[in-house]
């Protein structure tokens, strides 16, 4: 901006002087923005990203989000206030890469910049809580399964696999039957999802034979040869 200024001598009407005016022309330049962006920490999915910046000369600000395919996910503005360190909290974003853009407006005396930082929103491991009791053959095996993701879940036991959509902190109780006498290691797998890698949790059950009473009656057939 140029600014026109004046001077005058100060002597007005003194009989041995000249009044004189002397005319100046100078610039006052805008100045220009410092924007940064300080470093963003990763988060796990289901986290809040919190994005910090500076500036010394705080104006309102366009603010973009893009997702690791370019997609938008957030355009906004925000207005700055009368402080250097500003912050915008992102909630909700799914796992991925992501890149936010930071562009000062600037005004009449500044002189807009902008920056941009990454981070990553990773996926997050569900927590799955599995066992059995004990049982006497040829009783049913009763699987009980707890997760903290809801989901569709697959418990394998003896060769058989069923599978279960589940609510987080609902205590699924799942039966196999038929399982012979024996040890036998109970799988509980979680695929992997956009959010949620995947999981395999295994639990024990055993399947013993049933204790024989002194009055109990042990038949034993023979085959005759014909």
């Amino acid at each position: 901006m140029e600014i026109q200024a004046c001077l005058r001598d100060g002597l007005h009407h003194h009989p041995d002087y000249v009044n004189y005016i002397i005319n100046a022309n100078f610039t006052v330049n805008k100045v220009k923005s410092n924007l940064k962006i300080y470093p963003i920490d990763d988060v796990t999915y289901g986290n809040d990203v919190d994005v910090i910046f500076h500036d010394e000369y705080p104006t309102s600000y366009y603010i973009e989000l893009l997702d690791q395919n370019n997609n938008v996910v957030l355009n906004t503005t925000s207005y700055g206030q009368d402080t250097q360190n500003l912050s915008i909290t992102l909630s909700g974003l799914a796992a991925g890469k992501y890149t936010i853009y930071i562009q000062g407006k600037g005004d009449d005396n500044i002189i807009a910049t902008e920056d941009s930082e990454t981070f990553n929103v990773t996926k997050l491991t569900p927590v799955i809580q599995v066992n059995a009791d004990d049982v006497i053959y040829p009783d049913d095996v009763v699987v009980n399964v707890l997760v903290d993701v809801n989901g569709t879940y697959h418990i394998s036991l003896a060769g058989q696999t069923v599978k279960v959509d589940m609510i987080v902190n609902e205590e699924y109780n799942v039966v196999f039957g038929g399982v012979e006498v024996g040890n036998y290691t109970i799988t509980v797998t979680y695929p992997e999802t956009e959010n949620y890698t995947s999981n395999v949790t295994n639990g024990t059950a055993e399947i013993t034979i049933p204790d024989l009473k002194d009055d109990d009656e042990i038949l034993i057939s023979f085959i005759s040869d014909c």
